[in-house]
């Protein structure tokens, strides 16, 4: 069973450097999208440092893994300790030059045809991609979606919120950093799309790039947020599920019959 991966990043016109950092790397399993706080004078250093962390430590906790378990069945305890490990680099990096203000959101996923196991905070997503429909697993942590989950306001009044950026949870913000982590079972076909808050699209919208391939599904949810807003970053790693292939062999002919004979099909 194949897994397919494609990630893209474009820069916002508001927006020098881009403070978009993601991570492909199939070899261990492991996707990321990190978006800097650009309200800091080192949101993308927040970034990179970030997901350096996040990869070191999680490859580090692959290799000492006994093999003969399924890595999909402990990765929840691997990726949780990659991810705070990521947390506490920042935040300390962050205590060395206070006045750099370092902070950034994160979402990691290890993927593997079975399941996939995500870890988040902040404003980055991760959403599941169905049989043409898409839902977001990961919530989002800023005040505005806050004060929505609390009823103050709508979703709509939540979008254009003045406060629809302000973080209440990221890497930097705090010594401790408190993700939100879930598992879910993959299906052949399924697509896991990592997204930093720069794609801002509907479901709807995000499902129908997923019918793409994988480096066109990156590129047309990335490239939209330009033909919108195009205000802030924008960076998406989609992973695929192939779908099963139907194996289409020829059975041996029998005794005295042409070799020609009938097909068949599993």
């Amino acid at each position: 069973m194949l897994i397919t991966t494609h990630a893209l990043s474009v820069n916002g016109r508001a927006r020098s450097p881009n403070e978009d950092v993601f991570l492909v790397d199939a070899s261990i399993g492991l996707y990321a999208v990190a978006d800097g706080v650009s309200a800091g004078a080192a949101g993308e250093v927040a970034a990179a440092l970030a997901i350096q962390t996040l990869r070191q430590v999680f490859k580090a906790w692959i290799e000492r893994l006994d093999r003969t378990k399924l890595i999909a069945d402990l990765a929840h305890e691997g990726l949780l300790r990659a991810a705070e490990a990521a947390a506490a680099a920042v935040y300390a990096e962050g205590r060395e030059e206070p006045t750099r203000g370092m902070a950034t959101s994160l979402t990691a996923a290890c993927v593997s045809p079975q399941r996939a196991v995500v870890a988040s905070v902040g404003d980055t997503r991760a959403l599941l991609i169905r049989d043409g429909a898409a839902r977001t697993l990961t919530r989002v942590d800023t005040l505005a979606d806050e004060l929505l989950r609390a009823g103050w306001i709508s979703a709509e009044a939540a979008a254009t919120h003045p406060y629809a950026r302000a973080l209440t949870r990221a890497l930097g913000l705090n010594e401790t950093t408190q993700f939100d982590t879930l598992a879910v079972d993959l299906e052949p076909g399924d697509v896991v799309a990592l997204v930093t808050n720069g794609v801002d699209l509907s479901e709807a919208t995000i499902a129908a790039a997923s019918e793409l391939s994988p480096r066109a599904s990156a590129s047309a949810l990335a490239s939209r947020l330009l033909a919108t807003t195009g205000d802030d970053d924008a960076t998406a790693v989609v992973i695929r599920r192939e779908p099963l292939q139907e194996l289409v062999f020829h059975a041996p002919p029998r005794p005295g019959h042409a070799a020609s004979g009938s097909r068949a099909r599993t």
